[in-house]
């Protein structure tokens, strides 16, 4: 299963949704068409051990989200079904005692996105890069935050990093020595001038976001750091 939703709510494990190759005994995977998913599965502790809890379901297929946890439950971001791409969000709880999968409304992101990054600072949720339609040569420079706290907190645009727009790539916080900061990294680009996988453009370069810098503006928010030795992308 690849682009499914997946994190941590209340010490279950939750995976949502994704895309595979259903390859009947004999055919061939390159013949078979991606199939899109609505399943959920559970993974719960039972003593010494794990048990999966199976037969919950999204309310929609969908794969190639981007997804953080929370301590109020996992945060489901966008995605896509084949040519069609996502704008909605949700949260994903679950509840042990009911043993069941709650699937709670989030603000919609600004513009349909697939193939993103997410990340966690305290109460505020990160979304970088993506696509904004099923091909590569929609790739985004989209920068946007939504502060979980706020009463009636709406998705806000934020300057995005010195370098090209790019899919598939991805995002973590860490603290920096002095401050948490975002890290993005990676992804792939289509070449404007080449189409197909020939046009391809992967990519290994970092940036540093100071979520303090930002708000002090007196230094620049962004800050390209030393890229990685080779591109680090979605399949790799």
């Amino acid at each position: 299963m690849a682009g499914p939703f997946v994190g941590v709510h209340r010490d279950a494990l939750i995976v949502a949704g994704g895309a595979n190759f259903p390859v009947p005994e004999g055919e061939d995977l390159w013949e078979v068409p991606k199939v899109y998913h609505a399943d959920a599965w559970v993974l719960t502790r039972t003593g010494e051990g794990y048990a999966w809890k199976a037969g919950f379901k999204l309310k929609q297929p969908v794969g190639y989200g981007m997804c953080v946890s929370t301590a109020d439950g996992v945060v489901c971001l966008g995605g896509q079904t084949g040519e069609t791409v996502f704008r909605d969000a949700f949260r994903l709880e679950w509840d042990a005692k009911e043993e069941a999968l709650i699937q709670s409304p989030m603000p919609a992101l600004p513009n349909p996105l697939t193939g993103g990054a997410a990340a966690l600072i305290g109460d505020v949720v990160y979304v970088a890069g993506g696509q904004t339609e099923a091909g590569l040569d929609s790739a985004t420079k989209h920068f946007w935050r939504l502060d979980l706290a706020a009463e009636e907190g709406q998705w806000e645009k934020l300057p995005p990093w010195p370098g090209p727009e790019r899919a598939f790539n991805q995002m973590v916080a860490q603290h920096n020595g002095r401050e948490m900061c975002l890290y993005l990294f990676g992804g792939r680009r289509q070449d404007a001038e080449v189409e197909g996988i020939e046009g391809i453009i992967p990519l290994s370069d970092v940036y540093e976001f100071s979520p303090a810098r930002h708000r002090s503006a007196r230094a620049e928010a962004w800050r390209k750091r030393t890229p990685s030795p080779k591109p680090i992308m979605a399949g790799t």
